[in-house]
């Protein structure tokens, strides 16, 4: 009756689904969710509680999603342009009166408690898929990943990860998708905060214990143990790359303005950045992202393990260069005529040319085409550095003929290189 008397702004589908959420929401604060809370007081890692918490989340976010397409129907194709103005008015309040799961953001110990739950099965089921050796292989195109999606060729010769890697960051994409419904801003910041860091910590720990066995088992001298802590480089770098490429959505950025605004608040700070931030001014404007503590840690073990690579490559060169350093004579050799001198390389250079070549060809194919960059840079310093030390600071005496040695040995290293 009320539609067909056509008033303006006024919807009985609408009132209908406002009382139904509004009816649905008290029970839940009054009833489920205390019950399931005194319930996991004692222990979150309950699985029959966590399930159910879980699942009723499901049960909120579906029907908030239903209510939300049949709220949209409330205005018909024949609405005059007073009820569509009026309707665009009022969408934002009505979409929040008709959102359930409001509830577990209205106490932080709720939301904590959810997003803790939600940290707990992601974990679980990232680790049972990390158990398996598949996950740390290489991506091969001719294989067919379980997802079934195909790497594109700038993350192939990018990256060069291992399947956990992607494992890993489509969790944490599920995990941050189940806080998109909530209404309020700071209530998502929240609950990104409160699992985004341990989720990357725990693969890191992950990553870190793979690590260090296989450096506890050979120093790093051997090519499978090289290959091993590869792998873990790789998949900090492609995270590290992941987590950069979404926090240029507008929706981490919205997050990141609001995180700067607490921020401020909090230190009571007088500086006009607040003001700037919520004027509406250029998103460019905003500095880090809402990642910048998952983004640290994984650039730390990026770059400690990846320097450890480059050490145990120089100790490897070092060790196959103990002749070619002990014996100082021969660079005081003196010849009358340089026309005849044979300017080949030393023969007991030879050996750790042969390993080093070898090492960095090795390297050069498990390593992202990014990260290899870096090994190589920090490479080249660590033979520099031993060339100093070793040769030319080693207290030997240099002859035109000695000096002429050293440069055809070092430009032969440099081919290793090009």
């Amino acid at each position: 009756m009320l539609d067909q008397v056509r008033l303006a702004g006024y919807c009985v589908r609408e009132e209908w689904i406002s009382a139904v959420a509004v009816m649905l929401m008290n029970h839940l604060r009054s009833h489920t969710l205390p019950e399931l809370v005194e319930k996991l007081s004692d222990d979150v890692k309950g699985k029959e509680e966590s399930s159910f918490w879980l699942h009723i989340v499901d049960l909120a976010i579906s029907f908030d999603k239903k209510m939300h397409s049949l709220s949209s129907k409330s205005i018909g194709p024949l609405a005059s342009k007073v009820e569509l103005d009026f309707f665009d008015e009022d969408a934002a309040g009505l979409e929040s009166v008709i959102k359930c799961v409001t509830v577990l953001g209205e106490r932080k110990e709720w939301l904590d408690l959810w997003s803790q739950l939600e940290l707990v099965d992601a974990q679980r089921k990232l680790n049972r898929e990390l158990q398996e050796e598949r996950a740390w292989s290489h991506y091969n195109p001719s294989d067919v990943v379980s997802s079934a999606v195909q790497r594109t060729s700038f993350e192939q010769e990018d990256y060069r990860h291992p399947q956990g890697a992607e494992a890993i960051m489509l969790r944490m994409w599920t995990l941050i998708n189940r806080c998109r419904s909530l209404p309020r801003e700071d209530w998502k910041l929240e609950f990104i905060r409160n699992v985004g860091s341990p989720f990357v910590k725990d693969f890191l720990g992950t990553l870190l214990q793979r690590c260090q066995e296989a450096e506890a088992t050979t120093a790093l001298s051997e090519e499978g143990a090289v290959v091993k802590v590869v792998s873990c480089i790789n998949a900090s770098c492609y995270c590290e790359h992941k987590l950069l490429e979404w926090s240029e959505d507008v929706f981490f950025l919205d997050l990141r303005r609001l995180q700067i605004s607490l921020a401020d608040n909090q230190c009571n700070s007088k500086i006009s950045g607040v003001k700037v931030l919520q004027s509406g001014e250029s998103l460019v404007s905003v500095q880090g992202c809402v990642f910048d503590e998952e983004l640290s840690c994984l650039v730390q073990f990026k770059n400690e393990w990846l320097q450890k690579v480059v050490s145990a490559t120089i100790r490897a060169f070092d060790a196959c260069c103990q002749d070619y350093q002990r014996n100082k004579k021969r660079w005081q050799e003196y010849k009358h005529s340089l026309d005849i001198v044979d300017t080949t390389v030393s023969s007991s250079f030879i050996d750790a040319l042969a390993m080093l070549q070898l090492r960095v060809r090795m390297l050069s194919s498990c390593l992202g085409g990014v990260i290899f960059v870096d090994f190589w840079r920090g490479l080249a310093l660590g033979l520099d550095q031993f060339f100093l030390n070793s040769v030319i600071l080693g207290g030997a005496r240099f002859s035109e003929l000695g000096s002429t040695q050293l440069a055809c040995d070092i430009h032969a290293l440099f081919q290793i290189f090009r």
